[in-house]
């Protein structure tokens, strides 16, 4: 049938010993690998018996490629169906497995995917601010496509290798629509959601909060030539609701309040060193609240 999962194209494996199910993909892997890297698979794997029917080459006896109601076998194979799983998500934390082992040496793998982590998910502003611009890619796909996947994988097995990264982790998915995070509440734990959903709002306000104070307290230098300007008064003292600030307050986003950036857009009317100085302000103001990113999410 149309509808039933299809296997993938890299991961089925003609040595697997087992087969993992999404609701559209099938993966044959191998029973050892994931077990000593997974808890929750080991002990899905020790609840799953070993068939005895025939078909262990991989063939299988039957034309038929359908999963039948309340099977346990395919092909031969036993059968584990991973119910709320993604088939893009299972890919993504197979192929970091598969891709960087081998010999099997599950704890080099997940150094390196720590390592990946925390290269991609950096405690500097400057830092993920670099990455962020380069269109790269994690893990086989977009770098941006992979933020929710790897918080769904992050928080569904908790180490303590990992809880450096997660704040950043939390503020990279905190950046996307709030209509793309909600496409993302079926299928993330809940407790992840609420940790998410809470410290966006937490994170906008400040945002907001940071943008008016500044803009509130730039007077203009003493020696300004805009010093007396009414233009002033109208143009940047006030904060003019212009159509650039409406879209800044309606989706307040760190990046947005790069000091230059800001000032080419709300302080023409000043002179270099007025703007020289609402931009350092801008950028000081920035960084404060990068570094209150833990405690927002629930870190501190």
């Amino acid at each position: 049938m149309d509808n039933q999962p299809q296997k993938h194209d890299l991961l089925w494996f003609p040595d697997g010993n087992v087969v993992l199910a999404t609701d559209t993909l099938l993966f044959r892997v191998h029973k050892g690998v994931l077990s000593f890297h997974s808890t929750v698979l080991r002990d899905m794997f020790d609840i799953v018996q070993d068939p005895t029917t025939r078909g262990r080459d991989g063939e299988g006896t039957s034309s038929s490629m359908e999963i039948e109601d309340g099977a346990d076998v395919y092909e031969g194979l036993p059968l584990v169906m991973l119910s709320g799983d993604k088939g893009e998500d299972v890919v993504l934390l197979l192929r970091a497995i598969y891709e960087r082992c081998a010999k099997y040496d599950v704890v080099t793998v997940r150094k390196d995917i720590i390592g990946q982590l925390s290269r991609n998910f950096p405690s500097s502003l400057d830092s993920f601010e670099s990455i962020s611009t380069r269109n790269s890619t994690l893990f086989g796909i977009p770098r941006e496509e992979s933020f929710f996947p790897i918080l769904r994988a992050c928080v569904s097995s908790p180490q303590a290798d990992i809880e450096p990264i997660l704040p950043v982790l939390f503020f990279a998915c905190s950046t996307f629509p709030i209509a793309h995070i909600v496409k993302e509440l079926p299928i993330t734990p809940t407790p992840a959601m609420e940790v998410l959903l809470i410290g966006k709002r937490m994170l906008d306000n400040t945002i907001v909060l940071s943008l008016f104070n500044t803009l509130d307290g730039t007077s203009p230098h003493s020696g300004c030539p805009y010093n007396s300007s009414t233009e002033v008064c109208d143009t940047a003292r006030h904060t003019p609701m212009t159509r650039k600030m409406k879209m800044l307050i309606a989706s307040p986003m760190l990046e947005n309040l790069k000091g230059d950036d800001v000032v080419k857009s709300f302080f023409e009317k000043r002179c270099k060193e007025c703007r020289e100085e609402i931009s350092a302000k801008l950028e000081t103001g920035r960084v404060k609240i990068w570094n209150k990113v833990p405690k927002i999410f629930g870190f501190q």
